[in-house]
């Protein structure tokens, strides 16, 4: 996605939700960031955690590098989402992968039914929009 429209659509059609990553980027991760393709990807002290919000991706800190290199990937492409669906981002993305990652219920499945946390939609879709910014 060209940078320009990138930024100029995250900054009208998603701007509750770059509100909303800022303020946390603000609160939680002021530090070591830095751009990648129009997003502000920052380091944060949350263990086994990592998300985007808007144009805001945060990168749990002390990944190995190659695991780092896929999270990063993945979150751009919820960032890609975020430019699509704008405000409903959320009741499509964001509220649902938040269920599949933390709900008991959903670990318990993922583990019984041999699942990968990337195998529900809003992970499969993230790791489609964010594989062509794999190593460029």
């Amino acid at each position: 996605m060209n940078k320009k429209l990138y930024w100029v659509l995250q900054m009208t059609w998603a701007l509750p939700l770059n509100l909303i990553g800022g303020l946390a980027a603000f609160i939680f991760a002021r530090k070591k960031a830095f751009s990648f393709h129009g997003a502000r990807v920052a380091y944060w002290n949350r263990k086994n955690s990592s998300m985007a919000v808007g144009r805001f991706i945060f990168l749990e800190k002390g990944m190995p590098d190659k695991e780092e290199s896929r999270v990063l990937y993945h979150e751009y492409g919820h960032t890609i989402q975020s430019v699509l669906l704008g405000p409903l981002y959320l009741p499509v993305i964001a509220f649902p992968s938040l269920f599949w990652a933390g709900a008991g219920i959903c670990r318990r499945y993922r583990m019984k039914m041999r699942k990968s946390y990337y195998d529900f939609y809003p992970e499969r879709w993230a790791d489609r929009l964010g594989k062509p910014y794999c190593d460029s």
